[in-house]
Formats: C-alpha cells, structure tokens, sequence
C-alpha cells in the first residue's frame, strides 16, 4: 500500500512528462526509507523467532 503513491508519481512522470517537486522526491525517499526500516524490523523478528515468517504464497481455502 505504501508503494501506490510512489507507483502514481512516477507512472505520471513516465506517461505524461511531469516533473516531480524537490518535495515528491523527498517523499518518496521518506516512503523508501520506512518500507526499509519495516522490512529489517520484521526480518530481524524472524530470526530472533518472534515470530513465523510469512509465506510467499497464499494457502488455499478449505471446503471452497
């Protein structure tokens, strides 16, 4: 979810040939820096064994 923002600004940049502010760029930097500190935090858990890691896959329902 983090990333739909960064995707737009960038997709409009690409299709239509807009130019991104010093602050959209200080933006996406901001949402780059966080999703990377998210992802140590969590990674880190993992092998401390706080918790289960996630599978890559979703399981299928039961009973469906």
């Amino acid at each position: 979810m983090f990333a739909i923002p960064v995707i737009a600004l960038i997709s409009s940049m690409a299709i239509f040939g807009e130019r991104l502010t010093t602050g959209e760029w200080a933006g996406i930097a901001c949402l780059g820096v966080g999703l990377a500190i998210l992802s140590a935090q969590s990674i880190a858990a993992v092998r401390r064994g706080e918790r289960e890691p996630t599978p890559a896959t979703p399981t299928p329902l039961d009973g469906g």
